[in-house]
């Protein structure tokens, strides 16, 4: 007999609530400011300076946009000439890219269930997957045995990739972030979330402050996801860390790196911010 595997965190099942307002510490952010086209460069600059991301809720859809404590303020017109955007440093970052451990939806895909695979609602874990934990547990300590040290782990808010972050970077002491900008191609059920509020009364350690309440769209195209993936590489160059930890999904690490990802695998890769 198998010995019963761990079990990192599960979630009741909840409501999906679709507000067309959001609001962002003491900003509400409307159709009127998401309707905004991003183009003018001193606001780009000054978005890139503040190194803050946000997403707006549009309709019960989502667009990945960034918007500083001084949005309002940035939509005026302005008088004088822009100032050109700083550059990125050169620099290069050490990257952990970490697909989820085996969930249902995967296991119901396998065996030729696809159709049913697809309306599981943001399936949790299988057995084989918590196992595949266990195994990602030992290959982080041995990673970081080598030298490399994860700044902070940057995790998918599904409820699959949080169990695999949380039981793989267990002996470690690092913090947990939620990005919703990691998340799965969401096209079908299985890639729908739950809301924040849920979420943190069972991940409690894992950091929600820059995620929405209702943080996935109700259905996303491939255009959409590669505007999303091309969004994190000009966020993720920003970030203050140079050793990142990421735990993702099969189609989003896909459409990121053009490489395919098994369940529970990890890849060590060096990202230089001036080539992406």
């Amino acid at each position: 007999m198998h010995p019963q595997p761990t079990v990192w965190g599960h979630h009741p099942n909840s409501h999906q609530q679709n507000p067309n307002i959001t609001r962002h510490g003491n900003h509400l952010l409307t159709a009127e400011h998401a309707n905004h086209k991003d183009t003018n460069p001193h606001l780009i600059s000054t978005l890139f300076d503040q190194r803050r991301y946000y997403q707006a809720t549009v309709s019960n859809r989502h667009s990945y946009r960034t918007y500083p404590d001084n949005f309002e303020v940035l939509l005026t017109p302005i008088s004088t000439p822009p100032p050109i955007p700083r550059s990125i440093p050169s620099v290069k970052k050490k990257l952990l890219f970490i697909r989820h451990a085996e969930a249902y939806h995967n296991s119901l895909y396998k065996n030729g269930l696809k159709n049913n695979a697809l309306l599981v609602r943001d399936p949790q874990l299988t057995p084989n997957g918590h196992n595949q934990v266990q195994n990602l547990r030992n290959e982080v300590n041995n990673i970081v045995e080598r030298g490399y040290q994860p700044e902070i782990i940057l995790v998918s808010p599904l409820t699959r990739t949080l169990q695999t972050a949380t039981g793989g970077f267990f002996d470690q002491a690092v913090k947990l972030e939620a990005c919703s900008l990691i998340t799965e191609l969401c096209d079908a059920k299985c890639n729908e979330g739950q809301p924040v509020s849920q979420l943190r009364r069972i991940w409690h350690y894992v950091n929600f402050l820059q995620t929405p309440e209702i943080w996935w769209p109700e259905y996303e195209s491939q255009e959409e996801l590669y505007n999303r993936v091309s969004t994190f590489k000009k966020w993720i160059a920003y970030r203050p860390e140079q050793n990142i930890a990421i735990v993702s999904h099969g189609g989003f690490l896909y459409a990121l790196l053009r490489q395919y990802f098994a369940n529970c695998e990890t890849r060590l890769m060096e990202w230089n911010i001036n080539q992406q």
